[in-house]
C-alpha cells in the first residue's frame, strides 16, 4: 500500500493557483479565500510538483538576467506611476502569468492598478482592513516578453512601498521580484526645531498684544472719530 501510494504521489502534479485573475476577482468564494486568507507577501501562486519541485514549487529570486521591473517613478502622492516588467529579451524566459502588488513595509498593498484587456484586478477584504487591488494576467500567454501597468497611487504617506511581482514561467518555474522603494511625497520628516519654533511664536504673540494695546491708548488718549475725550460726555 505503502509502495502503490509513492508511486501515485512520484507523478503527482497539482496547481492550486490561478490560469487567470478572473478566478480571483469574480470566481467561487473558495478561490478568492484561498488567495485573501494569507498574508500579502505569501500571496503566490502553489503549484505542487512531487517530480520537479519534491511538493510545493518555491519561488525563486535568481531573476538576474532573466526579468526585470522599472517603475517611472521614486514618489507617490496621487497621480499615476508606470510599472514595466520583462523579461530578458535574449533569454528563452517568458510571463506566462503573474501577480503584481504594491506593499508597503508592514505588508499593507496599497494603490489601484487600473485593468486592461490584457489583465484584471482583485481586492483582497481583511475584516474592516481596507486594501489597495493587487493585477493579474487575464489569461495565461506563452508569448509573453513584457507587460505595462499603470498604478494610482495613494494620496496618503504609506511609508516606503515596493512593487511586488509573481511571475510564472512554467508550472515549476515561478520566480519573485521587487522594485527598489518609492517613498510618498509628502512624509512629515522635517524636523522643527522647537525651543526656536516656541520663541517665534511667543514674540509675536507678545507683539500682537503690545500693538493691541498701544492701539487702545491712543484710542483713550486722543478719541475715537466722533467720541469726546474720556470722562467727557
Amino acid at each position: 500500500m505503502i509502495v502503490q501510494v509513492f508511486v501515485l504521489m512520484s507523478s503527482f502534479s497539482m496547481t492550486t493557483a490561478f490560469s487567470n485573475g478572473v478566478s480571483i476577482a469574480n470566481g467561487p468564494q473558495v478561490t478568492k479565500s484561498l488567495y485573501c486568507g494569507r498574508e500579502s507577501l505569501r500571496r503566490m501562486p502553489i503549484h505542487l510538483n512531487v517530480t520537479k519541485c519534491q511538493g510545493y514549487c518555491h519561488a525563486r529570486t535568481d531573476v538576474q538576467d532573466k526579468f526585470t521591473i522599472s517603475v517611472s517613478d521614486n514618489t507617490y502622492w496621487g497621480g499615476t506611476i508606470n510599472v514595466t516588467i520583462a523579461a530578458a529579451a535574449t533569454s528563452d524566459y517568458i510571463i506566462k502569468g503573474f501577480a503584481v502588488s504594491a506593499i508597503n513595509d508592514k505588508g499593507t498593498v496599497v494603490g489601484l492598478f487600473q485593468e486592461s484587456n490584457d489583465t484584471t484586478v482583485a481586492i483582497c477584504h481583511q475584516g474592516k482592513k481596507v486594501e489597495g487591488n493587487t493585477i493579474f494576467h487575464r489569461n495565461a500567454d506563452p508569448n509573453r516578453k513584457s507587460i505595462k501597468l499603470q498604478w494610482q497611487g495613494p494620496s496618503q504617506n504609506y511609508d516606503d512601498i515596493k512593487f511586488r511581482v509573481w511571475i510564472v514561467h512554467s508550472h515549476d518555474q515561478i520566480f519573485y521580484l521587487e522594485s527598489t522603494p518609492i517613498h510618498s511625497l509628502r512624509n512629515g520628516s522635517k524636523l522643527v526645531n522647537l525651543p526656536e519654533t516656541l520663541k517665534k511664536l511667543l514674540g509675536r504673540a507678545a507683539q500682537f498684544k503690545d500693538d493691541r494695546l498701544s492701539g487702545c491708548l491712543r484710542e483713550q488718549l486722543h478719541g475715537s472719530p466722533g467720541a469726546g475725550l474720556p470722562g467727557q460726555p
